[in-house]
């Protein structure tokens, strides 16, 4: 089960996960609780939960996968990093 690790426009951290991104919903000092990025649009109940760096727990969503928005958000992230060099 891979994921990438992501950043939005202002700096938050997102992660990319079977064709979908999450956003960070809460944090302890045992793993990090991730919604889908599609809660208000979609009132999508998808969450991965991640501790260590390993899934523990995912969540169904009521939607599918939007490959395109994964792909802009990596291609942000791509852009991003090779314009400062």
């Amino acid at each position: 089960m891979a994921f990438e690790m992501l950043k939005t426009e202002r700096g938050k951290s997102m992660l990319s996960f079977n064709g979908y991104i999450f956003v960070k919903e809460k944090e302890s000092y045992v793993k990090s609780i991730w919604k889908c990025n599609q809660y208000f649009k979609n009132k999508c109940r998808g969450r991965v939960h991640l501790s260590d760096r390993k899934i523990l727990k995912s969540t169904d969503h009521n939607h599918v996968p939007n490959s395109t928005d994964t792909n802009v958000k990596k291609n942000y992230k791509f852009t991003k990093r090779n314009s400062y060099q």
